[in-house]
C-alpha cells in the first residue's frame, strides 16, 4: 500500500527538492568559456591585489563591478607585473556571464580575458 501525498508531504518533498536545486546552482563550475558567454567591461584600473591562499588576483576598474582571475597566479602572472603594466591604465576586460545565488547581484565577476590595447594579458577563452 502506497503512502497518500498530503500537504505535509508535499512540503517535505518541495523543500527538499528545492534545496537540492539551489545547491546545484550553488556549486556550478563555470566550464570553458566562450566569447558568446563573456561581456565585456572597460575602465581604468583602480587596484590589483594577489591573495597567497586562493592564488587570485582581484583587479578593481573604474565600474562597480570586482573583477577577478581565478587561480591567476598560477597561470604565472604576478601582482607586481600587472601593477607596473596597467595601474591607473584603461583596459578591456572579457567576464563570465555567469549566475549564482551566492554572489545574486553579479558584482563579483570572474576574468576570461584582460587585455591592455593591443595586448592580451590573461586568457582563458576557448574561440
Amino acid at each position: 500500500m502506497s503512502k497518500s501525498w498530503t500537504p505535509l508531504r508535499i512540503i517535505k518533498y518541495s523543500t527538499v527538492l528545492f534545496l537540492v536545486f539551489i545547491l546545484v546552482m550553488v556549486l556550478r563550475p563555470i566550464t570553458s568559456l566562450r566569447m558568446s558567454n563573456c561581456k565585456i567591461a572597460s575602465g581604468t584600473v583602480l587596484s590589483i591585489v594577489a591573495h597567497e591562499g586562493s592564488k587570485d588576483i582581484n583587479i578593481r576598474i573604474g565600474d562597480e563591478g570586482r573583477y577577478y582571475i581565478n587561480r591567476g597566479l598560477e597561470s604565472g602572472l604576478t601582482e607586481s607585473d600587472l601593477i607596473s603594466k596597467v595601474m591607473g591604465k584603461e583596459i578591456t576586460i572579457h567576464y563570465a556571464d555567469h549566475w549564482t545565488p551566492l554572489d545574486p547581484s553579479g558584482k563579483v565577476r570572474h576574468i576570461a580575458r584582460v587585455s591592455y590595447g593591443e595586448e592580451i594579458l590573461y586568457d582563458e577563452i576557448v574561440d
